[in-house]
């Protein structure tokens, strides 16, 4: 019933309402308001739940492990509120990255492989000469709670309660290992596949940033500097 009320707004006024909101508490209410609420099936396999953070090699762990299902980019409290049972009964894990390595990779993905979907944050990155700029004038708060891509990782994986939740973190920088130490928990045994990687000239770029990017970066994501110890 929710989300037939919720049709019943013009397109405009529910772009207006979710304007408001940050882009990953946007996608929970869109998600529940406009359709009814599935749990993956390709979670159900495994007994699992995969928190997919954006440019943290998701695309790479979720192909590899559910095959071309969407995962979407859904936060933990999401699962938690609508499958309270699975929440509570599945293993929960995600992968992160380094802040600095995952707005790099970020910017150069959004210049190199804009999708139609992506229109607003191509906008914005492509006004801006190069990486440092574009961290000097568009990496604000603002703008990070607005963009799916540069969505401090944290919010991803919070529960209901504003605490991580989750019973696996990997890491980007030990994919290999982690990957697999992930494959031993779920029991299936399978390649890591790599995908959406930029192009190899922009590989090795973070040693060239300056250092006021740096510590921009380390401002903008102060908390998940210190909840996952990238410090």
């Amino acid at each position: 019933m929710n989300h037939l009320l919720w049709k019943l707004f013009p397109k405009n006024h529910r772009e207006l309402l979710l304007e408001r909101l940050s882009v990953v508490d946007r996608q929970v209410v869109n998600k529940t308001l406009s359709r009814k609420p599935r749990f993956p099936k390709a979670f159900d396999h495994f007994e699992c739940i995969f928190i997919h953070v954006s440019k943290c090699a998701g695309s790479s762990v979720a192909t590899s492990i559910f095959g071309d299902y969407p995962t979407g980019h859904l936060p933990l409290y999401w699962y938690e509120k609508q499958f309270k049972e699975r929440y509570e009964e599945y293993f929960k894990f995600a992968f992160v990255r380094d802040p600095l390595h995952r707005a790099l990779s970020a910017y150069h993905y959004l210049l190199e492989k804009p999708q139609p979907r992506d229109r607003a944050a191509y906008e914005l990155v492509s006004r801006y000469s190069n990486f440092d700029t574009f961290i000097d004038g568009g990496l604000h708060a603002d703008n990070i709670s607005r963009q799916i891509h540069f969505a401090p990782q944290h919010h991803f994986l919070q529960n209901s309660m504003g605490q991580i939740a989750v019973d696996f973190i990997g890491r980007q920088e030990h994919l290999e290992v982690d990957f697999n130490a992930l494959c031993e928990v779920l029991e299936v045994n399978v390649p890591l596949k790599h995908l959406n990687r930029s192009s190899a000239a922009c590989a090795g770029t973070a040693s060239s940033c300056s250092t006021a990017s740096r510590k921009r970066i380390r401002e903008v994501y102060a908390c998940d500097h210190e909840l996952f110890a990238y410090d």
